[in-house]
């Protein structure tokens, strides 16, 4: 319902998920959430926390699962880094993640 996706909205930009990407995060979430069972507001949710608190656990709920070293690795890779900084490391997590469910969702 609207209160659902406002409540989860507003939990994404208070950590700090990008705004521009929620509509697209949102039917991941439903899309992978379908697929295992979940329903759409218990999968947005789990999303949105999963990304914006950098919880591997949360994230597993969708049937995402990723080690941290590659989300620093592709992000170096990504903007020729050799070494992140703690802030890199947080923004680079969040991107991976954020990657990761959009392309199992288109998968799926």
């Amino acid at each position: 319902d609207d209160t659902a996706l406002i409540r989860n909205a507003n939990l994404s930009v208070m950590l700090e998920i990008p705004l521009s990407q929620l509509p697209q995060l949102f039917e991941a979430a439903t899309k992978l959430g379908y697929a295992l069972g979940l329903k759409p507001d218990k999968a947005i949710s789990d999303l949105c926390r999963g990304i914006g608190r950098q919880s591997r656990l949360i994230l597993d709920n969708l049937g995402m699962v990723f080690k941290s070293e590659s989300a620093y690795a592709w992000y170096a890779s990504e903007h020729n880094l050799t070494t992140l900084t703690q802030d890199q490391k947080t923004k680079a997590w969040k991107a991976y993640a954020i990657k990761q469910v959009t392309e199992k969702a288109e998968s799926v």
